[in-house]
């Protein structure tokens, strides 16, 4: 028997001793009392064996609480529990809980103490992580504004709210419970032109999902979003459900805002494609008459042998046409943005193009004092496509090129 209690003794991690109330000196300890101090058995019964030499094992901040408990315990009979801190001779700190209970002689005197210590500083570190994992769940709860509860619906009660969950509703959750422990009365808190809605929702089956106003203790209308999972967790012939509620006023607020950014930034946008069309059009007007008089211009020319003016006129018109094609690329811009752009597919000498482009850049280059050289054959043939979106990928290089090419 003796051999078991020892074993047990082990396991649990408890030590037993024996304190001489009347000469305040101790008269037994276990091996397991002595190891939680990080000291021996004789060390215990000689060296700490009053309760100021023992007090040299428990930290500086808890002796006085310490004394002052064997104090008070010794007034109430003798017994007393306390937990506290020790600091073992290698200088390692751990949690004991101690339990005394008293002895009392024939005439009634306080005689001993026989007690248990415990080391509970797995424990102890166990409930701190527990409480600091606890404090950090309430604490992103509440910045999610996310609650959750537990109903027994047999009874139509509620087992418990979450502290975010009533504050939702503006209460603490004593408050919440006391006025609104059932269905119909929660039912209260729903928006009235929601109640309907929410109620038809609660009679279906499976899991629960909806959005919908309450109305908080303070009067003011929020908007929230509950979530149940309907499989239900049954013990003692009662159902009971679980589920979130989640204060989501703010979230939906930005969404309308963005919603309605968008539908102002596209109504900006077709204001502008539609302004682009109109000075497009307005644009073309004048350049086309620039264009049909520059031909004019090149047949007289022509007529009257005149070739160095026709390479002019042909200057001015091939910059025309260039400028109807930025129009037009205007228009196609436009059309991109609606995703309605086209293609013209035609058949065109490649050589006749690139030239046109080149005869187009040849002053803006020269001008900077750069060179082009133009290397197309003669017999390069035709191609098929969007000659003027060809034109306008060769005008775009070319002008790159010639604006930022250094001089020379």
């Amino acid at each position: 028997s003796e051999q078991l209690f020892k074993q047990a003794a082990q396991i649990a991690n408890l030590g037993h001793f024996i304190w001489d109330e009347l000469e305040d000196r101790c008269m037994f300890a276990s091996e397991e009392y002595a190891q939680s101090q990080g000291v021996t058995e004789d060390e215990v019964l000689t060296q700490y064996n009053t309760v100021m030499k023992r007090l040299e094992l428990v930290h500086p901040d808890d002796r006085e609480r310490v004394l002052a408990n064997y104090a008070e315990s010794e007034k109430q009979g003798g017994g007393h529990d306390i937990e506290y801190r020790i600091i073992r001779p290698d200088g390692e700190e751990r949690h004991v809980r101690e339990i005394g209970t008293p002895v009392v002689d024939q005439q009634g005197r306080f005689i001993q103490t026989v007690g248990i210590l415990r080391d509970i500083t797995e424990q102890k570190k166990a409930l701190e992580a527990l409480e600091e994992s606890e404090a950090l769940f309430k604490q992103a709860a509440r910045t999610a504004k996310l609650g959750h509860w537990s109903f027994d619906d047999t009874s139509d009660r509620y087992l418990s709210v979450s502290e975010e969950y009533a504050r939702i509703f503006g209460y603490t959750v004593d408050e919440f419970l006391k006025r609104y422990s059932t269905l119909q009365q929660d039912m209260e808190l729903v928006h009235p032109e929601d109640r309907a809605m929410v109620a038809e929702a609660y009679d279906k089956s499976g899991d629960l999902n909806i959005e919908y106003r309450i109305v908080r203790a303070d009067g003011s209308v929020r908007t929230v979003l509950e979530i149940e999972r309907r499989g239900p967790d049954t013990l003692d012939n009662h159902v009971r459900y679980h589920g979130t509620l989640q204060d989501i006023t703010e979230l939906r607020e930005v969404e309308r805002e963005l919603r309605a950014a968008t539908e102002k930034a596209e109504a900006a946008n077709r204001a502008k494609s539609a302004f682009l069309a109109n000075m497009s059009h307005e644009f073309r007007t004048p350049v086309n008459a620039i264009i049909g008089y520059s031909e004019l211009l090149q047949e007289q020319a022509e007529h009257l042998q005149q070739n160095a003016l026709r390479s002019d006129l042909t200057k001015i018109n091939t910059a025309g046409k260039h400028l109807v094609s930025l129009i037009s690329g205007v228009l196609d811009l436009s059309r991109i943005e609606a995703g309605k752009t086209q293609l013209h597919f035609t058949t065109f000498a490649i050589k006749d193009l690139v030239e046109g482009v080149v005869t187009t850049f040849s002053q803006l280059i020269e001008q900077n004092g750069n060179t082009l050289e133009m290397n197309c054959p003669a017999d390069i043939g035709e191609m098929r496509s969007d000659m003027t979106k060809v034109r306008q990928v060769l005008f775009n290089l070319l002008n790159n090129a010639a604006k930022f090419t250094e001089d020379g």
